[in-house]
């Protein structure tokens, strides 16, 4: 089989479209709707210090923003938590998910399907979990 790509793009220019495309929220889909505890499912944080006018490093944090800010990090996956019109939604970062008894659940009890624009923004000690492409 040929390949119709260009051979001269460079892996600047890649990572830069990579980068767009999770801006626009074209790099991530939704993979579930999963408890969460005190004994965090996904542990890593997106950021050392967050957005202090939402209670701190966590909070504040919407599908797209939460996205970047774990790609930025490193991990694979991220997930939104505990949705709210005036605090948006924790965010949490981390390379697995649905460990020990951290279940998957009902989609609703994520919140409203789109209600993050491409999927739920999390429940109350619940993560709306999304994996990287």
């Amino acid at each position: 089989p040929s390949s119709s790509s260009s051979s001269s793009s460079s892996p600047a220019a890649k990572e830069k479209e990579s980068h767009s495309k999770i801006e626009l929220g074209k790099k991530y889909e939704y993979l579930g709707c999963y408890k969460d505890s005190y004994d965090r499912d996904l542990t890593g944080t997106p950021a050392e210090q967050g957005k202090k006018e939402h209670g701190g490093r966590h909070q504040g944090y919407d599908v797209d923003s939460c996205g970047i800010a774990c790609r930025g990090r490193g991990f694979k996956f991220f997930s939104l938590q505990a949705y709210s019109r005036s605090t948006k939604s924790f965010c949490f970062c981390g390379n697995s998910y649905g460990n020990g008894g951290h279940k998957k659940v009902d989609d609703f009890e994520c919140g409203v399907r789109h209600q993050c624009g491409v999927g739920p923004c999390g429940g109350q000690s619940r993560n709306a979990v999304y994996g990287f492409q």
